[in-house]
């Protein structure tokens, strides 16, 4: 079983930080923002509202993905893999969409292979040119 954790979005968090670091570095525009490990999704809707763009949560966890499909976001269950497995079903989900952003939030401590992840949404994000903001939760966070 997996546990997600249902912390709120404000703008001095982590989904504050990096809706404000996408806003530094995207335009507003109709192109998909991909949230892996997305939990709740409680980014959604102030970066929907900023940005534009389509939010789709990838997660593990089915209330967190109930709670944002409830609120009529595009949602995927799927626990991480092999790089070769997470960049197809990446690519599946975009289905010819264009990828604008991507974020996985204090998400790495919780997969069996972080580096393989990383590789992977790294891939995604260079063919798009699409900006990767990851964030990993230590007590020095402010």
């Amino acid at each position: 079983m997996v546990t997600t954790y249902d912390n709120q979005f404000y703008h001095n968090n982590v989904y504050g930080h990096a809706l404000s670091l996408l806003q530094t570095v995207c335009e507003p525009d109709d192109s998909v923002h991909l949230d892996v490990g997305c939990g709740f999704g409680r980014i959604a809707e102030p970066l929907t509202l900023s940005l534009n763009r389509t939010y789709v949560g990838v997660d593990a966890d089915e209330d967190g993905l109930a709670s944002l499909s409830a609120r009529a976001y595009e949602t995927h269950l799927f626990l991480l893999a092999d790089l070769d497995a997470n960049v197809a079903f990446f690519r599946n989900i975009l289905n010819g969409r264009r990828l604008g952003s991507i974020t996985i939030l204090d998400t790495m401590e919780h997969l069996h292979d972080p580096q393989g992840t990383i590789a992977g949404l790294r891939i995604l994000a260079m063919e798009s040119v699409a900006p990767l903001v990851v964030s990993v939760p230590n007590i020095a966070h402010v």
